[in-house]
């Protein structure tokens, strides 16, 4: 009777052990998909990151840019002004 029930409580403790470790495993899985999905968005953002990078790098398109958009004009010694302070 005594044997009976302590293999009952070890099957029942088994039982419980093999729950919670399956829980774990989930958890854990489920996290590494999240830093997984994470890493590859981090990926594609430094990938458009460089595209851009490459694109604004062509110092024509940066003047064109700073002329037209912008209204910036080229620093020359006409369109300078100098102030002296006494």
């Amino acid at each position: 009777m005594v044997k009976d029930f302590f293999i009952a409580v070890l099957i029942v403790m088994s039982s419980i052990s093999l729950i919670d470790a399956r829980h774990i495993y989930r958890v854990i899985y489920d996290e590494a998909q999240k830093k997984i999905q994470h890493h590859r968005n981090v990926k594609k953002e430094i990938l458009d990151y460089k595209k851009l990078l490459s694109m604004l790098k062509d110092k024509a398109r940066i003047e064109a840019i700073a002329q037209d958009d912008l209204n910036m004009v080229p620093v020359s010694s006409q369109n300078t002004v100098m102030l002296k302070i006494e």
